[in-house]
């Protein structure tokens, strides 16, 4: 490590810029990285990729990160400041988990940034600080062993080797079980040092802390999610939280047959892809064949999203949507829509969709990602405690525009053509396919302010718990006050949206958390507090992780809630 100091490199402090954004304020790590020009505004692809890479990595691992750095060296995270904190995480990123990035590169790299933002004494601190973490590495490339002590995990079967336990004392757990074979049960008997740690207990309290640590979760949390779900689940949710996600391709029935998906999407994903994996093929609760793109494939530019054939959305989150059942013209209201893949998957299946979000600029993004399906999704812009009146306004605004557009005298092509954003069957022309808002009975009743739509897509702002691996960051903000105040939250979109719903309607309740307080609890006190609404059937989904792509499963939760009188 004695090459010369070099300026750090666009990419690297463009990654230490998105994590200190997100260190400092409650934001999300692909806006900050947009923001500072990720996306490719302002850099060039390669960069841009190297600098999601080293951020989502940075805040991903951050908790296994910080606790070798505080192992090795004379570092307190909570006493550094965060732009220092950001350095030191994402050059630790690159010497724990990263084997082809040279350590001098990442530590000289470190250091000059650290001067150029702090000063002298930073840098210095930081050249200490990360010398002594890349001295502490023994291998990369290894095996990936869980009884081992002194092992970081880096892949599915990959792990980094530390040249002394993660934790101080600790044998293993196949050192440990040594012991165990030469206990005779006496109190007196086995090794010396076994019975002054207290034996077992001390082991198991070891192999607790050694998981945590790895799994980048506090023990307080790992140990809920243990006694929640059980031993292997909720071990296996921690670890998919530090794993890198597929994308999930699924087709736009509008456009393609099976078969032309099949052919277009094998042509483009199916050799091998940067991440040295190649795509491979599932299936959805339809049965319907999805792609499962494997993490280092830039998905958002390749040609079959560009023209709109397919689009990208997780197993979990499209079970959610179809759990609402939508039929072929019913009025569908999505309460917190933005990004807008359960929107597009409900207007793939026949339904009008009006979209509706707090937030104008991802509600933009929505409806640029459904015009290049070939769909018109209307839009609403939602204000704080006022998210019923909007949609009463922007209901009406749909109904008069539909007015506006209907010929007088339609020609039969015209009556023969669908709309874009108009059910699929081509025997249903745009005059049978009602506005958003409309009632879909010709001879319901248009009175003023009656419930506008037939079903709702309720998938509410979250913990987002369940996709720790896509959102890093929100492992930052998880605590018991954050889960009253969103579950309060959540309470009252859920009865906003029952307000829009007709007589008979049902209702979809989704998040991406896997905490009862935001799920089973939620529904519980909805279903208490409104006699008219029933629970007819709820799921649980926890992430999963696996040596293929197509395990891969986001953490979620939906439940169908239907009006009581129903049948």
């Amino acid at each position: 490590m004695t090459a010369p100091r070099t300026s750090a490199s666009p990419a690297r402090a463009l990654a230490a810029r998105a994590v200190t954004a997100v260190l400092s304020a409650d934001g999300r790590l692909s806006d900050a990285l947009t923001q500072q020009g990720a996306d490719g505004s302002r850099m060039d692809a390669r960069d841009a990729g190297l600098a999601r890479q080293l951020a989502f990595g940075a805040v991903r691992h951050l908790g296994t990160i910080e606790s070798v750095l505080s192992r090795f060296a004379a570092y307190e995270p909570r006493r550094t400041h965060p732009a220092l904190r950001a350095v030191l995480l994402t050059a630790g990123y690159q010497l724990l988990y990263l084997d082809r990035v040279p350590p001098f590169a990442a530590v000289n790299e470190a250091v000059s940034l650290a001067g150029r933002l702090r000063g002298g004494a930073a840098a210095k601190m930081v050249n200490a600080v990360l010398r002594r973490a890349a001295e502490a590495v023994a291998q990369h490339g290894a095996k990936w062993d869980a009884a081992h002590p002194a092992a970081i995990r880096t892949g599915w079967n990959s792990a980094t080797i530390l040249r002394e336990p993660l934790i101080p004392g600790d044998l293993g757990d196949e050192a440990n079980r040594g012991e165990a074979a030469h206990d005779d049960g006496n109190p007196g008997s086995g090794p010396p040092e076994r019975n002054r740690r207290g034996g077992g207990a001390h082991h198991e309290d070891n192999r607790r802390r050694r998981l945590a640590l790895q799994t980048g979760e506090t023990p307080a949390r790992l140990a809920q999610w243990i006694e929640r779900f059980g031993e292997e689940r909720g071990i296996a949710a921690a670890w998919a939280g530090q794993a890198l996600p597929p994308a999930v391709l699924h087709r736009n029935s509008r456009r393609l047959s099976r078969e032309e998906f099949a052919s277009r999407a094998a042509a483009e994903f199916g050799g091998a892809s940067p991440a040295d994996a190649a795509a491979v093929w599932g299936s959805d609760a339809d049965g319907e064949a999805v792609l499962f793109v494997p993490p280092g494939v830039r998905v958002a530019e390749s040609a079959i999203l560009r023209e709109g054939l397919a689009y990208v959305q997780d197993l979990t989150a499209a079970d959610a949507a179809r759990l609402l059942n939508v039929h072929r013209v019913e009025q569908v209201l999505d309460l917190c829509a933005a990004p807008g893949g359960k929107s597009i998957a409900l207007a793939l299946r026949g339904a009008r969709v009006l979209a509706c979000d707090a937030s104008a600029a991802r509600l933009e993004r929505l409806r640029e990602n459904a015009q290049r399906l070939g769909l018109e999704i209307p839009c609403c812009i939602t204000t704080e405690g006022r998210e019923r009146a909007c949609i009463e306004r922007a209901v009406a605004r749909e109904a008069d525009a539909s007015t506006a557009r209907a010929p007088s005298d339609p020609s039969p092509s015209t009556a023969d053509a669908p709309a874009v954003g108009a059910p699929s069957d081509p025997h249903t022309s745009t005059a049978d396919a009602p506005a958003v808002g409309a009632p879909s009975n010709p001879s319901a009743s248009t009175a003023a302010r009656e419930p506008a739509f037939d079903a709702a897509m309720v998938d509410v702002p979250c913990s987002n718990s369940g996709v720790l691996a896509r959102r890093p960051e929100a492992r930052l903000r998880l605590s018991a006050t954050a889960l009253r105040t969103l579950s309060q939250l959540q309470l009252r979109l859920l009865r906003v949206a029952a307000g829009c719903i007709r007589r008979g309607g049902r209702m979809v309740y989704s998040t991406c958390s896997i905490e009862p307080e935001e799920n089973e609890r939620v529904v519980e006190a909805f279903v208490r507090s409104d006699p008219r609404w029933r629970c007819a059937a709820q799921r649980l989904t926890l992430p999963t992780w696996g040596a293929c792509p197509s395990a891969w499963r986001d953490g979620g939760f939906a439940a169908l809630l239907v009006d009581a009188g129903s049948p």
